[in-house]
């Protein structure tokens, strides 16, 4: 009665199992080379940085950094009417006075009117202010470059991003495909020992360990299906797609890396974009230090305007005034004491200058360890694969034989199933193997500053 309750079980759970592994419709393909160009063009961090890369340009100009002359147009124009009240002052009375005249003690006048119209071309320029002109601008110059490196850093940040969730991806994919053939031999496993059981050829344990290795393959699918999806969302995620059904992806890269470890330091000594970063760091502190130095330093500035002036009062010496011609000036400023903030300036912009000199120098050995670290890492991995697909072989010829003894009941279900496992692992472990070292090679080609060399995408 208990072996039918079984049997009813299993049967339920042969038909969620054939629910849950259905014929793969035909998906459409994505390669690596495709993703890596939809991220360049779609991905969040990579389209702000070139927006970023954009207004530094525009901010590199001498105009911004003071060394042009400001030229504008102003003018004004504003009209008053009321009534006024004059009380002559000592001047009055001596200068009237001595003539024998009566002053009056109080004058007044009602309705009084006056207009006045202003208008004119000014220009003002800085001659001279320590250099600080020419230190802003410098700093400008540094910051456009900078934003290129830095974007073009955040593109092989993006490839970088992309292959790793590609790769995971693409591993989980070859999982599942082998996966769903170790089920399906689960299952004609299954179905062979019920038979054979119904006609006493088969013992009550081989099937009820042919039974437990299926929920075990089941089980294991429909995990790896659900890490599969996760890994599907973080692919769309680093290219900045919506997300959409799962392509197909490639799983056989060409690994073409053959560089050794001086080459690999070398080029990231001079190419990765973090160390470039850094040097330009350094000479951003560099412009910095001219710049708070130029404080202790005099300014001098000209100024000139070329003006019309109309004046009209109803009442007083004159009814119209008018004037038109050109103004102009120089203006002297020299800094005597200004509580110590120029020092300070100065003191601070060296330390600063030091700091990125020992930060620079920190990505340096940084960079040259991790370049050390993945190039140890990708020959392990590749030593991995060579001694995986020769064993490859072996663990075939084991799972044949296994197959032809279980069927003489020469072997237990439980060593039909270690031969069975231990296949199944092989596999997957080169297709593993093989898909992380093609995401090794990528890591030495980012570190090197190797990426966007080799053609990806140039800097636009």
């Amino acid at each position: 009665m208990n072996f039918k309750k079984t049997l009813i079980t299993l049967y339920i759970y042969l038909i969620l199992i054939a629910c849950t592994i259905q014929p793969v419709k035909a998906q459409a393909f994505l390669t690596l080379n495709e993703a890596i160009e939809a991220g360049l063009e779609y991905n969040h961090t990579v389209r702000i940085s070139s927006m970023d890369k954009e207004i530094a340009k525009n901010l590199a100009t001498r105009g911004n950094a003071g060394l042009l002359p400001i030229v504008g147009f102003a003018g004004e124009a504003g009209q008053s009417y009321g009534a006024v009240d004059l009380t002559p002052g000592s001047f009055f009375r001596d200068l009237i006075g001595g003539q024998g005249g009566q002053l009056p003690s109080e004058i007044s006048y009602n309705g009084v009117s006056s207009a006045e119209v202003n208008a004119g071309v000014s220009a003002e320029m800085v001659l001279y202010n320590g250099r600080a002109g020419e230190a802003r601008y410098r700093l400008l110059h540094i910051g456009k470059e900078a934003a290129s490196v830095q974007y073009q850093h955040k593109m092989e940040q993006t490839i970088l991003d992309i292959t790793g969730a590609y790769i995971q991806s693409a591993i989980l994919q070859e999982s599942l495909k082998l996966k769903k053939e170790m089920v399906e031999q689960s299952q004609n496993h299954y179905h062979r020992f019920e038979q054979q059981r119904r006609f006493g050829q088969a013992s009550g344990q081989q099937l009820l360990q042919a039974q437990k290795d299926l929920k075990r393959d089941s089980t294991a699918y429909r995990d790896l299906e659900q890490q599969y999806q996760n890994s599907w969302r973080e692919l769309h995620h680093a290219i900045g797609w919506d997300l959409s059904e799962p392509f197909d992806l490639e799983a056989n890269f060409p690994v073409e890396f053959r560089f050794d470890i001086h080459q690999l330091t070398e080029n990231a000594r001079k190419e990765n974009r973090v160390l470039q970063l850094a040097k330009l760091q350094t000479e951003m502190s560099d412009a910095e230090t001219d710049l708070a130095r130029s404080a202790y330093l005099p300014t001098l500035a000209a100024s000139a305007r070329y003006g019309y002036k109309y004046q009209y009062a109803s009442e007083g010496q004159f009814e119209t005034q008018e004037w038109l011609g050109v103004t102009g000036g120089l203006t002297l400023r020299v800094p005597i004491f200004q509580g110590g903030r120029s020092s300070t300036g100065v003191q601070n912009a060296r330390i600063e200058r030091r700091q990125k000199e020992i930060e620079k120098t920190r990505a340096e050995d940084q960079i040259v360890k991790n370049v050390e670290n993945v190039l140890d890492r990708f020959h392990h991995l590749k030593n991995q694969l060579e001694t995986e697909q020769t064993n490859l072989s072996v663990y075939e010829r084991n799972y044949e034989r296994a197959v032809h003894a279980n069927r003489q009941g020469l072997i237990s279900g439980i060593e039909m199933s270690h031969a069975r496992l231990s296949l199944h692992e092989s596999r997957m472990q080169i297709a593993k193997l093989s898909l992380q070292l093609k995401l090794e090679e990528t890591r030495l080609l980012y570190l090197s500053g190797g990426l966007l060399v080799l053609g990806q995408r140039p800097d636009g």
